[in-house]
This record gives structure tokens, sequence and C-alpha cells, in this order.
């Protein structure tokens, strides 16, 4: 592949570029940016992938390399949208800890009437969660 990669320099170099616009576009781009500033990135980037391009041609494995981190980058962006997909499988308004988005549940998982009372109210209870503790 390295003496492919050597023979057809022009293909070469556009996989170089296409990499690095890949991995800087999901790894450090934050958002959206004003257009000029955009070009002049991309000139800077083509600027850089020809100083990588120099080194694959050189017979250095950068192509290698940049496909290596670009099938990272893609892992951590599936892995990412797997955990986003398990996150929202829970019941609507239910938070993790089992309490209720409206108001503190009871043994039975009911919300309990006077505290549903307080939270309409915008007031807390005051009370802990334990009942042993309660007893003072």
């Amino acid at each position: 592949m390295q003496q492919w990669l050597h023979d057809h320099p022009l293909v070469s170099y556009l996989i170089i570029l296409v990499l690095s616009v890949y991995i800087f576009n999901n790894v450090f781009r934050a958002g959206r940016m004003p257009f000029l500033k955009e070009v002049f990135l991309y000139i800077f980037m083509a600027a850089g992938a020809w100083l990588l391009w120099i080194l694959q041609h050189d017979r250095l494995p950068i192509v290698p390399i940049l496909g290596g981190a670009a099938v990272a980058v893609l892992l951590v962006q599936i892995r990412r949208r797997m955990a986003a997909g398990n996150r929202g499988a829970g019941v609507p308004g239910e938070k993790r800890d089992g309490g209720d988005a409206e108001g503190a549940k009871n043994e039975g998982g009911a919300v309990k009437p006077e505290d549903e009372a307080l939270a309409a109210n915008g007031e807390e209870t005051g009370k802990t969660a334990n009942p042993e503790t309660d007893r003072a």
C-alpha cells in the first residue's frame, strides 16, 4: 500500500486532506464559524495536509495513521450515540435515583399527598428520606 501511495501522489494528498478534515471536524470543532474564518481554516488545513503528504512521500505511514485515527473517532461517535439512545429509554419524568420529577415517592412508589401539595406551592418538605431518623 505504501508503494501504491508513493506512486499516486495526488490520491495520497487527497486522502490525507479528507481524513484530516474529518478528524478535525469531529474532534475539535465546537460550532460553526464565520465564512471567512472557515476559508482560512481550510487553507491552513490544506497546507498542513501538504506537509503530511511530504512525510508520506518520504515513506512515513501517514495515511494508515490518519485512517486509524478516523476509525477511532468513528467508534467514539457510535458509542456516544448508543449511550445517548440508552439514556432516553427510561420512563418520562422519572429521575435515575428512583424519585419522581414532581415530588418525593413513598415506599410504594406513589407521590406523597403532602409532598405534592407542598411542591405545588413551591415549598420544601423538610423531611428526611429515612423514617428511622424522623422519630426525634
